[in-house]
């Protein structure tokens, strides 16, 4: 008999099923991942094959009966064949020691065309003789870390013999994001996130108009051959996704922002002698290339467009776009057979876990592989779907929309209106478990998707005005179409969603009782302009502003109108998170004010309180019980 999940199990909930996957060069077998096992899933005969401690598994793209996994601990890297057997490739990795390194991402671990090479990123800490003190310098002890003390190296392993061939260290402010081999076998293409200097940020490359410094992402080939390092890109992209040579090695797709701000990348392509970049489509935010057609014209690769995330085909002539997959929720591909009439499907939707599926392309039929979804069977799930509307200038937004199992959303019912954090790609079609506790407590919830999370061809980082106006129209839509009413409602938000809920109370009074956790709430950048002195006086004359040379984004804090929020507001800080004196400062303006406030710090916990997470979420229902069922 299912039930509704309890206050205790919001944290202990099955958040995720698989965690990785991979398709055989021959289709016969898929390797999966989940909580550090790797499993490996035979598909002629449709059952388990072995299962053993592993992750970031990657099959051979040259021998069909060859893999090669990390162990979970990190304490060493193996070549794996299908009959069991399999090899050790060291107990060192070049000059790092096996005791210091670990594994990146599955995307720093490639292999080459031919199967014959590896080549990793290794990720080590600074040795001790890499630092210099000096102590006692006005009572404060300076700690200098040498410019040579890089974290990372990039190395080469012969797979037969697991010797080192080539290993290189970057910059020591360089942290290497993704790999990819060309196919000739004598260079790699790397994607860098920091600078080849050991110079700090100079003030003038801040950016008043974004509030971040300047992009600094790198794009580079590194000849194996004899460590020779050439630019392909950088530092001009604000972001870069995964990489892929094209298997005739004459192009390089990748994910790509040209734009300044926060911006999700698009799908791109280079030519292999040239440093331009071709936009091959806008219609996705792209951060992951995933395979390339052998043919070398089509690509595949992951699309965000709202809410979900599609498979999409790309033709790198045409520029056409088509969807292979667009199930509603987090579709990832993770392999493509060699006729191209077979898909391996990494899937998460809005109330089943991540499972793999197999998908012909012939009949549109899928088979699941594994039944991770199946844990979620004890528990009677809401209702959830994603649901559109016309933002004020016509832009066309998603959000997802829970209520009671089996029936819709109700003006009879208060409504929790959750923003998600990020807030870049933050929003996605996935049901939380706090959703599904708050609806079995009697609630309903409103996650609304807005511009800021940079899902719908938005190319520029939108103002807070245009979100909170985004959230107000999805409300609106709600209230128009029957499932809400206007004066039912609770405001919820964490992390940039706080941010975000702090700048919308400020704006509105149609909210009973706000819940936030974790923001900065503007009080530095305030504090620097004199701006809580000075706010009347700009507020009543225009010229002030001009004066004052003070930068748009200010007036979009929180903390600015603190002193017109009439909503009663529960706040949520962690001791060691954003500088709590902020959310103190912001907790005191609203008391000034007169308005409602409870503010709630805790000791030890950084900006998720996971050891404070039963008595966030008590006192969170007890807030919203008071102020949207208990009061008239």
């Amino acid at each position: 008999m299912s039930r509704p999940i309890t206050i205790d199990e919001v944290k202990s909930f099955p958040f995720s099923g698989v965690r990785g996957c991979h398709l055989s060069l021959d289709s016969k077998r898929v390797a999966y991942s989940h909580r550090g096992s790797i499993t490996i899933f035979d598909l002629e005969e449709w059952r388990t094959e072995t299962s053993f401690d592993g992750v970031h598994s990657r099959w051979s793209p040259a021998d069909p009966n060859v893999l090669v996994y990390v162990k979970s601990d990190c304490s060493g890297i193996f070549i794996r064949h299908v009959d069991g057997t399999e090899r050790h490739l060291g107990e060192s990795i070049g000059t790092v020691q096996a005791d210091e390194w670990a594994s990146g991402h599955p995307y720093t671990l490639d292999w080459s065309f031919d199967g014959k090479f590896l080549a990793m990123v290794v990720e080590r800490d600074p040795a001790e003789t890499d630092m210099d003190s000096n102590e006692d310098t006005d009572g404060i002890e300076v700690v200098n870390v040498s410019p040579d003390a890089s974290t990372d190296a990039l190395v080469v392993l012969d797979v037969l013999t697991g010797a080192v061939t080539f290993e290189f260290f970057p910059a020591a402010y360089e942290t290497y994001w993704n790999i990819a081999w060309h196919p000739s076998g004598d260079w790699l293409t790397i994607v860098s996130n920091g600078s080849d200097s050991p110079e700090p940020v100079d003030p003038s490359d801040f950016s008043f108009e974004t509030g971040h410094p300047d992009p600094d992402w790198h794009l580079y080939d590194i000849d194996v051959r004899n460590g020779q390092k050439k630019s392909r890109v950088g530092p001009r992209a604000n972001e870069m996704g995964l990489i892929k040579w094209s298997p005739d090695g004459t192009k390089l797709a990748l994910g790509y922002s040209p734009y300044v701000g926060e911006v999700r990348p698009l799908c791109a392509l280079m030519e292999r002698d040239s440093n331009q970049i071709e936009i091959l489509s806008e219609d996705y935010y792209c951060d992951q290339v995933l395979y390339w057609a052998p043919d070398s014209r089509k690509l595949y690769v992951n699309g965000l467009k709202g809410l979900s995330e599609r498979v999409v085909c790309v033709d790198t002539v045409s520029k056409s776009t088509e969807e292979v997959v667009d199930w509603t929720g987090r579709t990832s591909l993770s392999g493509v057979s060699q006729d191209g009439q077979t898909l391996l499907i990494h899937w998460r939707g809005l109330n089943n876990l991540s499972d793999v599926y197999v998908v012909s392309m012939d009949s549109g039929q899928s088979k699941a592989v594994t039944h991770f979804t199946d844990q979620l069977n004890v528990y009677e799930l809401p209702t959830s779907e994603v649901v559109e509307w016309s933002s004020y200038d016509g832009l066309v937004l998603q959000g997802v929309v829970v209520s009671p199992h089996g029936q819709p959303m109700s003006p009879d019912r208060p409504t929790i209106v959750d923003l998600h954090g990020g807030p870049i790609g933050a929003g996605e079609a996935i049901s939380q478990p706090i959703w599904n506790w708050l609806v079995s407590e009697g609630f309903q919830v409103f996650a609304p998707d807005f511009r800021g999370s940079q899902q719908y061809q938005f190319a520029e980082t939108p103002a807070e005005d245009m979100n909170y106006r985004d959230v107000m129209s999805g409300i609106e839509w709600l209230a128009q179409n029957g499932k809400c009413h206007p004066t039912k409602m609770g405001l919820t938000g964490f992390s940039y969603g706080a941010y975000l809920g702090s700048y919308v109370i400020g704006q509105t009074s149609c909210f009973r009782a706000a819940v936030i956790s974790g923001a900065d709430y503007g009080y530095m950048g305030l504090f620097q302009l004199g701006l809580h002195v000075a706010r009347n006086a700009v507020r009543e004359n225009s010229k002030w502003k001009a004066t004052l040379e003070i930068p748009d984004w200010y007036f979009m804090q929180g903390i600015y109108y603190a002193d017109r929020v009439e909503t009663p507001v529960l706040l949520f800080q962690g001791e060691h998170d954003i500088p709590p004196i902020e959310a103190k400062m912001y907790a005191q303006y609203l008391s000034d004010a007169g308005t409602e406030v409870e503010y709630v710090m805790y000791r030890g916990e950084g900006h998720i309180p996971i050891s404070a997470n039963k008595d966030r979420l008590e006192r969170m229902l007890r807030w919203f019980r008071k102020y949207l069922m208990e009061s008239n």
